[in-house]
């Protein structure tokens, strides 16, 4: 079966949210006390697909280390498990002050082409924690993932937790490196890194045209994602998995909820007008699979999300396409009334990929932005990796 991953679902996964019987509803960082075997390979994966932050700060017993990774246009060997491995191997073997790999990311549609990063892992006393001069509220936002399983050997580790480093890590001044070679690679990984970090600006800020840039934070402990700016609708869209979903306490007076099953998102019940109805239907009868997920409830059930077979939902080549017309016609009408529906409805990031995957399908040949698709086999059976999402 050919799976591909619903890009309209997947962005989500910065925080989730864990809701037991009787609480309200609570945000935490997913991959927090990661173990060492997946803990850097999610965060590479995450930040190669968009899904992640550009930076985030490590904790690994008394060290911590400041990781940014980004998307390059290079040939590369290394695939995600080499690269990950090769941070682990860094932080718990090495002493060097700063480590840079180059690694590809298979994309979410399940083709064969891949993305090429790069990430630069470095510990509080290189060049580049040196270089920063984060501010308490600027510190405060970055996101923190701490390896509670992820352990230095004994003689290293006792060494580098009496390296003092930038106070923002909660350390001392910075000591200064004496062995030339480590100066000298800190040095380039600093200066490969700011230049990342000024392209990941410009490009937030769409080119440098806007004054104050949006910045993604926590609100009342609910991680916002999502710039609604003068749009009215519910504030927050996250991500259940099979680790928070336990129970649901409906933060909504008439508890009536509906689903949309081309974005796998719940929604409250008053905002699913007439027009978003009828498109419902039509996903309802060209896939009673997903139907059938809707109707048994199987979206918030611990055990449908934990199997990853019937995670794949029975799809067709047809739906991503579908799901993005409707995704452009949400925002538009979005735009028009200045009301929404979940807060990635008007995301001009999704709608942008949305533009792009219906021109490398409908203007076979025009000048695209990117290459035409590879052939497709229309008739092979397609599945849809279901994810859910609330909208409140």
């Amino acid at each position: 079966m050919k799976a591909f991953h619903d890009r309209s679902s997947s962005e989500e996964r910065d925080l989730a949210i864990r809701l037991l019987p009787g609480q309200q509803l609570q945000s935490r960082n997913p991959l927090e006390h990661q173990d060492e075997d997946d803990g850097f390979e999610d965060l590479l994966s995450r930040a190669a697909l968009g899904h992640g932050p550009a930076r985030t700060i490590v904790t690994v017993g008394s060290e911590r280390f400041v990781l940014y990774a980004a998307r390059v246009d290079e040939s590369v060997k290394f695939t995600l498990s080499d690269a990950a491995q090769r941070l682990t191997r860094f932080v718990v073997a090495e002493s060097s002050p700063s480590i840079s790999v180059f690694y590809k990311v298979g994309k979410e549609d399940g083709g064969d082409e891949t993305m090429t990063c790069f990430a630069t892992l470095n510990r509080s006393e290189a060049a580049l924690a040196d270089s920063l001069s984060w501010t308490e509220e600027e510190e405060a936002s970055v996101t923190k993932i701490e390896f509670s399983n992820l352990q230095r050997d004994n003689k290293e580790g006792a060494a580098a937790a009496n390296r003092p480093g930038p106070s923002w890590f909660g350390r001392g001044s910075p000591t200064r490196l004496k062995p030339t070679r480590f100066r000298t690679l800190a040095l380039w990984s600093g200066v490969v890194v700011a230049s990342l970090v000024l392209a990941l600006m410009y490009y937030t800020r769409g080119g440098g045209g806007a004054t104050t840039p949006f910045r993604q934070h926590f609100e009342n402990g609910i991680w916002v994602r999502y710039d609604l700016k003068d749009s009215e609708g519910p504030r927050y869209q996250l991500q259940f998995s099979r680790h928070n979903v336990s129970g649901w306490k409906n933060p909504y007076p008439d508890g009536e909820w509906a689903v949309r099953i081309d974005d796998q998102a719940i929604i409250p019940a008053s905002l699913m007008d007439e027009d978003e109805l009828r498109y419902q239907k039509w996903f309802r009868r060209r896939y009673p699979g997903m139907r059938d997920v809707v109707d048994n409830k199987d979206y918030l059930s611990e055990a449908f999300l934990s199997d990853p077979d019937r995670l794949k939902v029975p799809a067709d080549w047809i739906f991503h396409h579908a799901h993005c017309i409707l995704a452009l016609r949400r925002y538009w009408k979005a735009k028009e009334s200045g009301r929404h529906v979940c807060p990635r409805d008007i995301d001009h990031k999704h709608i942008h990929h949305c533009l792009d995957s219906l021109d490398e399908w409908f203007f076979i040949d025009g000048d695209m932005r990117k290459p035409p698709p590879k052939p497709v086999d229309y008739a092979a059976e397609w599945a849809l990796v279901w994810k859910t999402k609330v909208c409140w």
